[in-house]
């Protein structure tokens, strides 16, 4: 049986050591926790940040893919520079040159509004702590 007197000197309390190795490892231990809790904490903003990047340059792509697309429609085989051509030359060809430049406008106006989207994503980024 442990006596009153030793269950109270040791009654679940950490005590600071005393002699030099045990104090070392002590600081040790201690300098350890400090440095996983700031690890944790620069985990937790980190979830948040990459998902901002991600988001970020999703729409970046995508802007590209509609920028491309309205490039390709403004000047394929069939496309709004060969309508405006034939609708110079002849203008009963004028209707044909409504449905390409629809298209190459709503392409245009869909790869302006993603790239603004991650300019205000970049631009919006969660606080530094």
């Amino acid at each position: 049986m442990i006596s009153a007197a030793a269950a109270d000197a040791g009654a679940g309390r950490f005590r600071y050591p005393a002699t030099g190795e045990g104090l070392l490892a002590y600081v040790a231990a201690m300098r350890l926790i400090k440095a996983l809790r700031a690890g944790l904490g620069e985990m937790r903003g980190f979830g948040p940040r990459l998902w901002n990047i991600l988001r970020q340059l999703g729409n970046e792509v995508i802007g590209f893919l509609f920028f491309a697309l309205m490039l390709f429609f403004v000047f394929s085989a069939n496309g709004l520079r060969d309508a405006v051509i034939r609708a110079v030359k002849d203008p009963n060809e004028l209707p044909h040159v409504i449905l390409p430049a629809a298209f190459v406008l709503i392409c245009g106006g869909f790869g302006v509004s993603s790239f603004r989207r991650a300019r205000r994503i970049a631009r919006e980024a969660p606080d530094e702590k």
